[in-house]
This record gives structure tokens, sequence and C-alpha cells, in this order.
């Protein structure tokens, strides 16, 4: 499929507010029903722009070319697949264009019509929760408003941000933003970066830390029984629960065998432990999961790139069940 274009269209010819008719009617359109036959096929831009004058008497190119302009991005420059904003008060719409162009002579004033598909159900969309990008477009006098390419892709990403965000009814909040980018920030360079075991061994230790652990214990290889850290919680009522931690990479296109993951099961680490705590699901959505219960670390204590984990005596490479790419973490 092509890529979608974005227009900003505004329902009001010769003034009157005719977007109650279009969402009922799965239709937009323009004005200008006099500019008979721009239907008609190989014509120009030059030759809309004629039509316009002869039309209506103007004898200035730039005003004849600005209407011209709305009437070419309508007819000739939109397409099935396009999204179409449609600014309403403090509101907006969107539609996906569906169909071709047609002339409907009944109408008084809107005569070049599409057919589309209004999103969100038909309802509008408040501005606030639109980018600072998308509410500029709106502000744009004219008719229509045809994006370019670049700004275009930008727009359409905006748009379907926007649209799941109404669909679960939520304003727009910084703070959430800004964290989930942080988030697929950390998860590309932890999937995608200068990671290893021993590394990733060390950012689990800081990550018990960071959600309440009162003691964390790295495990040697020698006698890690299944778990790589020991961390120990104190819930309320003083009870202490240990929790063993088995770190593994994971690569995405292929997952790891069930005994890999079973391996830390009812094998809490070193001898006398008790049982590891586990469960649940495995695979490439849940290297994370287990850590958005509770804050990233600072990055204390975490290898630099291309100096060694020192303190893991005997453990460099990828060797084991820690060869791969990407890390999954079991608790």
């Amino acid at each position: 499929m092509e890529s979608r274009n974005v227009f900003i269209l505004r329902l009001a010819p010769l003034e009157q507010d005719l977007t109650q008719e279009a969402l009922e009617k799965d239709e937009i359109f323009v004005g200008w029903k006099e500019v008979k036959g721009l239907l008609e096929k190989d014509l120009s831009f030059d030759d809309f722009c004629e039509r316009v004058k002869a039309t209506y008497g103007i004898e200035n190119n730039h005003t004849a070319a600005a209407f011209a302009r709305s009437l070419w991005g309508f007819l000739k420059e939109m397409k099935p697949g396009d999204y179409v904003v449609v600014p309403s008060g403090d509101q907006f719409y969107v539609a996906e264009v569906v169909g071709d162009p047609y002339y409907d002579e009944s109408h008084p004033v809107a005569a070049y019509r599409r057919p589309v598909r209004w999103l969100n159900d038909k309802k509008p969309i408040p501005r606030e929760l639109a980018s600072r990008a998308l509410q500029s477009r709106m502000r744009t006098p004219g008719t229509l408003l045809h994006t370019s390419k670049l700004v275009a892709d930008i727009l359409v990403a905006d748009i379907e941000k926007v649209l799941e965000d109404a669909k679960r009814g939520e304003t727009p909040n910084l703070a959430r933003e800004l964290r989930a980018r942080m988030v697929e920030a950390v998860r590309q360079e932890l999937t995608q970066g200068r990671m290893n075991p021993d590394r990733f061994e060390t950012l689990v230790e800081r990550m018990a830390q960071a959600m309440g652990a009162v003691e964390v214990k790295w495990v040697p290889r020698r006698s890690d029984q299944g778990a790589d850290v020991i961390a120990d919680f104190q819930l309320m009522g003083g009870l202490l629960v240990t929790v063993s931690i088995q770190a593994k990479f994971y690569q995405p296109g292929k997952p790891m065998g069930k005994d890999a993951v079973d391996q830390g099961k009812g094998r809490g680490g070193p001898a006398g432990q008790g049982p590891a705590g586990g469960g649940g699901r495995y695979g490439p959505g849940d290297h994370h999961g287990g850590r958005e219960r509770g804050g990233l670390p600072s990055g204390r204590g975490v290898p630099e790139p291309g100096k060694p984990a020192d303190r893991h005596p005997g453990r460099k490479g990828t060797g084991g069940a820690h060869r791969g790419q990407g890390p999954l973490v079991r608790l």
C-alpha cells in the first residue's frame, strides 16, 4: 500500500458548516459547484486555474490559483487510504478516504464529493489530544491543506496515536510519554546494545535493589543451581521473603527451549535457599515485563561498555545457557 497523505479539510463552503451532513452521509466535499468538468482526465493544474477564472470572472492569478489548489488537492491528489482531519471548533474529526471523487449536481453548494470512513466511531476528538504539529496545521486558514510527504509521515503517526488515546479516553501526559520513550530506549539498548551476561546480571542486581530488596547477592556460576541473583525482600509485618532470579539471554526469532526456562523451577539457588518463586509467560515481551513493577536503577555500578565485569571471576563470554542477544529475567 502506498504511504498515506494527510489533508486538513474545512467542511464550510460559503460559510455553511456542513460537518453533520458529512458525518451522516459518510462523505467529505468541497464547494465551487459552478466549476464544471473538473473530473475530466488529463486536466492540468493550469486548466483548473483557467476554469476557475472563467467561471467566477477572477482576474487575479493568485486568487484563482488559491481556489484551484483546493480543488486540485481534493480531486487529483487525495486518494483512498489517506487521512482527512476535519476541524470543528475546539474538536476535530478524522476520516479515511475510501473512494474516488464524484460530482453531485443535486447538492446546492458542495457538488464535488468523496466517500469516507469516519474513524473514532464518528465521535469528535478534543484538540488538546493532538500533537503540536497537528494542532498547528488545523489553525492554518483555507479550505484544504495538503501536507508534504515528509510531514505527512509524521502526522500519520500523530493521528494514529491520538486515535488510540481517544479510544482509551486518555488525556495528554508528558511524564507518561517521556517514560514510555525512555523505557523503549532502554529496551533497545538491552536487546541490541553492548550487553553481555555479566553486565546483565549486574543490572538485575541493581534493579532488585531499586525495587526495595534489603539484601542482594550475586551467585557464582559454579554454585548457582539455576539462580543468578538472590534478593531478600522484607514484607509488612517483618516477613522476609527470598527471591531467586535467573537471568537468561533471549534471542529474537529463537525462543529458549522449555528446559532452559524451567531450569530454576524448584531450585532456589545455593543449597538450603528454598524454592525459587516463578511461573508466568516467557517470550519476547517478558524480558522487561518484570522490571515495570519497579523503577529502573540509576545505572551506578553497571560496568561501562568495553570494560570487563571483574567482580565475576571466571565468567567471561557468553557460553552455555547465556548464549544469545537479548535478556530475559525469570522471577
